[in-house]
């Protein structure tokens, strides 16, 4: 069944919060020697690319790139080289043997996948593609690729982040996942249909009631779940973003300023405070403002966390960052245990290195992740994880 309301929230998942950049729609007859054709789309004509998926899906394969271009190709669909703007990982589960080439491993039926999927952090969109699963995350701060390093950077996680997926399903499942992780990646348009059989199979997502989606993954969770099966992946340098902090933010007249994101990774009192927000007692979050506040748009970020308390007032809030903004320097570790009452600083490999969490905000938030469960033994050359099952 055609459906143009899906098409959209295809392409939409794809342009994310982008005020420009090209939509890619590629199409390939049912014909073996058809050829892939493909045409480009601005940001601001997303109607009007959902127009032709669904005047090209009843005799065509519909296929959107997965990231958006900077500009038009001179030739052919576009390619990682091409890409400047990233807002979703995906992966894509073939389900058993029709419609596939290879003899891989796979899973036998697409509620399988679905077992599988409640391990991870949630995606936020299934799609049926017809002989199999297209899993989506959209990431709460896109890939923005202004250079090559910027390129680097982001297939190198989004690659990093689909191994760790990957090695979960043939641990468990001995599945054998193909690598789709370029930022360039065809995925079909939902609301088409997959003509590899006949009759035709519907492309569609599947509803809410099917699973339960999860939030936008973070650039910090893809790096904690690549480090999960290799430390050193989580070492690759990475750009510190913060938790969505504005570029003008960054410096301060004494030098670069902390970021919420890498405390958060790297302290777990910090992580309760932002994970457990609604049920945090007076004193923790209180204790949770104090360190926050010397970080890039810390307000801004202390006023999401503390939204999800059932008695939040906006006014009450910015009183404390008031206070906290005014008052002594962020609170100790020392404070946190004995004050707080925050049992978890007792096995905290940090402890010592920093009198406060707050001499977590100048790492990146990857090596303050890690730093959490992973020892390195230099003489080993190899990691120790505290974590793992003894």
């Amino acid at each position: 069944m055609l459906s143009r309301e899906q098409a959209l929230r295809s392409l939409r998942l794809v342009a994310g919060s982008a005020s420009s950049g090209y939509l890619a729609i590629s199409w390939k007859a049912q014909s073996p020697d058809a050829k892939m054709r493909t045409e480009y789309f601005a940001v601001a004509d997303i109607e009007a690319a959902a127009d032709l998926a669904m005047q090209l899906a009843p005799e065509a394969h519909v296929y959107v790139n997965s990231g958006l271009l900077g500009s038009i190709p001179t030739s052919g669909r576009g390619s990682n080289a091409d890409v400047t703007f990233s807002a979703i990982s995906t992966l894509d589960y073939d389900v058993g043997d029709e419609g596939h080439k290879q003899a891989l491993s796979r899973p036998d039926s697409k509620d399988d996948v679905h077992g599988f999927l409640e391990e991870l952090p949630g995606p936020t969109a299934i799609m049926d593609s017809g002989n199999g699963l297209l899993v989506i995350w959209t990431l709460d701060t896109p890939f923005q690729i202004e250079s090559e390093e910027d390129r680097r950077e982001a297939a190198q996680l989004q690659k990093d982040f689909q191994a760790y997926v990957r090695h979960h399903a043939k641990n468990k499942f001995g599945w054998e996942l193909d690598k789709t992780s370029d930022l360039a990646r065809l995925v079909r348009v939902g609301g088409t249909q997959n003509h590899k059989s006949d009759p035709a199979k519907p492309v569609a997502f599947w509803p809410d009631s099917k699973f339960h989606a999860g939030p936008p993954l973070s650039q910090a969770q893809m790096r904690a779940a690549a480090a999960s099966i290799s430390p050193r992946a989580a070492l690759r340098r990475a750009p510190v973003r913060g938790f969505h902090a504005d570029a003008a933010e960054t410096e301060t007249s004494q030098g670069r300023q902390p970021v919420l994101e890498s405390i958060v990774a790297g302290c777990a009192f910090m992580d309760h405070w932002e994970a457990n927000a609604a049920v945090l007692t007076e004193p923790e979050w209180k204790a949770g403002i104090d360190i926050a506040v010397p970080c890039i748009g810390s307000r801004r970020q202390i006023h999401k966390i503390s939204s999800a308390y059932p008695g939040y007032s906006k006014e009450e809030t910015d009183a404390k960052v008031d206070r906290a903004l005014e008052g002594p320097p962020p609170r100790t570790c020392e404070n946190i245990a004995s004050e707080v009452g925050f049992d978890g600083c007792d096995t905290c490999l940090y402890r010592g290195q920093f009198a406060s969490p707050i001499g977590l905000g100048y790492k990146p938030a990857a090596l303050a992740s890690i730093g959490r469960r992973y020892v390195f033994i230099a003489a080993r050359d190899a990691f120790l994880d505290l974590g793992a099952d003894a």
